[in-house]
């Protein structure tokens, strides 16, 4: 059996650094653990264009978007499959336009399953490579 036991008190450190980037997240814990860091922190946009006049020119930034967030922990993957269109029309598509203009250089996409998937302006030269369907993404 394997198990953590959280035990005795602690001190809130003083002496963290805040980034540059603002974040942009409803979630309560991501919100709450953002000010503990002194990072500012903002509602999350509903569409990619919001967030891109929000941050002015910021060079980095961080979005927590939580739609799909509950879909695959209820199995409910026609609800899934909607927000991810929902997600493509709102902010994926904006996103290729800037990558494709060099507005926007890198884009990282943290899907919460453990993975990271990083797209460079660069990338829509990478024409040779065959696209491969979603769930070799997933898997």
């Amino acid at each position: 059996m394997n198990g953590l036991w959280l035990w005795g008190g602690g001190t809130c450190p003083n002496d963290i650094r805040p980034p540059s980037a603002r974040l942009h997240a409803d979630d309560p814990l991501t919100r709450g653990l953002a000010r503990l860091a002194n990072v500012a922190v903002a509602s999350a946009p509903e569409h990619a264009s919001n967030w891109w006049d929000a941050a002015g020119g910021e060079p980095n930034g961080l979005v927590v978007l939580e739609t799909t967030r509950y879909d695959a922990i209820d199995g409910d993957f026609v609800a899934w499959a909607k927000h991810i269109e929902t997600l493509e029309y709102t902010w994926f598509t904006a996103c290729r336009r800037w990558l494709k203009t060099a507005r926007l250089t890198t884009l990282h996409l943290h899907p919460g399953n453990g993975r990271t998937y990083t797209v460079t302006s660069t990338a829509r030269w990478r024409f040779w490579q065959r696209p491969r369907p979603l769930r070799i993404h997933l898997a």
